[in-house]
């Protein structure tokens, strides 16, 4: 009788080993977006010029001169558009039905053992992972690796409306909404 209860046991510690795997591997991604982050914000701060070396007559920057560093492009983006620092989605593809839409970006998304994906959806997942909108991230999308949702708008107005109309055409002008009611 000590056999069956022997096997219990090593499947116990089996799902208990794989489930500690998957964790860390989740942290293991998590410190290496990170650390990536951190990088990219060291090379931020070396790439800023000190504001008192400069004399307050000079631009150091012509105003048609474009941002050749990848901190200069990321820093550009992130002051013009503003989102959760915390999660952001990410763009995916129904394999069912052909459909787009957009999940939080997950550390646990497809895990064995971790992720129940679609059996239970993200945002009833007791395994939730979500990944910050870190520098990463932002230069991931910026290089077409992944698509950022809309949950990162415009620092204005003006340019979430016009950010929204071409992402939604695929670049070409909006139309004018058809009018509803009397006229």
């Amino acid at each position: 009788m000590d056999a069956p209860r022997r096997d219990d046991d090593l499947r116990q510690a089996i799902t208990t080993e794989t489930r500690r795997l998957a964790e860390l591997d989740v942290e293991t991604q998590q410190v290496r977006a990170r650390l990536e982050a951190l990088h990219a914000e060291l090379t931020l701060a070396d790439a800023a010029p000190e504001q008192t070396l400069i004399p307050p007559k000079q631009n150091p920057n012509p105003p048609n001169s474009a941002p050749t560093s990848t901190a200069e492009k990321l820093a550009i983006f992130r002051r013009l558009f503003r989102g959760r620092e915390n999660v952001y989605p990410v763009r995916f593809v129904s394999k069912k039905t052909g459909k787009a839409g957009y999940a939080p970006a997950c550390a646990n998304k497809f895990v064995t053992g971790v992720c129940e994906l679609p059996r239970v959806k993200c945002g009833a997942c007791p395994n939730q992972a979500f990944m910050p909108a870190d520098d990463a991230a932002v230069l991931d999308h910026l290089q077409g690796r992944q698509v950022m949702g809309t949950a990162w708008i415009a620092s204005s107005v003006i340019s979430s409306a016009i950010a929204m109309a071409k992402s939604a055409n695929g670049g070409k002008r909006k139309q004018p909404p058809a009018r509803i009611g009397r006229r």
